[in-house]
């Protein structure tokens, strides 16, 4: 697929990964293993195939170690793109059948729209905040390593750091609580 996808004139492929952790792609019943989207973003690329990748925080059951596995996984597969949202539930989906007894209300369902509603999560959504902070530097980070950037490489590192060292004191303080 990939093969004649260039033949036709393909130069970009976005895949719909939503987490590295297969746990989380379980969770989701994706029905995919995060191996086989690893794989398929670097076939694309070594066609010469721009991809990129979406990303998905926040899901019911998701921890602190899916998000760490998830850095992993975009480390590992290397997209040229990839967006990360906090997940939201669209009324008449799965997600939203999962988590409407949770659900924080923000107003009437027809005046609201879907990324404004939220549910309760594993953690708050400053936190995933910080989350989706960390991974964008963390991997982007990664990618100037890859290039020999080093300036730019210092400073995605450094703020990586300081957004998993917030995300750390986040979960700190609100355990004291």
């Amino acid at each position: 697929i990939i093969r004649h996808l260039k033949d036709t004139g393909c130069q970009l492929l976005w895949i719909g990964a939503e987490s590295g952790s297969q746990k989380v792609l379980d969770l989701m019943d994706r029905r995919v293993k995060a191996q086989q989207v690893r794989d398929m973003i670097r076939l694309a690329g070594s066609y010469g195939i721009k991809t990129g990748t979406f990303i998905m925080l926040g899901y019911p059951g998701e921890e602190q170690v899916d998000i760490v596995e998830t850095i992993r996984h975009l480390k590992s597969a290397g997209p040229d793109y990839f967006t990360i949202n906090l997940a939201y539930p669209i009324k008449g989906t799965r997600l939203h059948k999962e988590v409407e007894k949770t659900m924080i209300s923000k107003g009437a369902w027809v005046e609201t729209p879907d990324r404004e509603l939220d549910f309760k999560r594993t953690y708050s959504r400053r936190y995933y905040d910080l989350a989706i902070r960390r991974i964008y530097n963390e991997v982007n980070a990664h990618k100037e390593m890859m290039k020999g950037n080093a300036a730019a490489y210092f400073r995605h590192s450094l703020k990586s750091a300081l957004s998993r060292a917030a995300m750390q004191l986040y979960n700190w303080s609100n355990l004291k609580k």
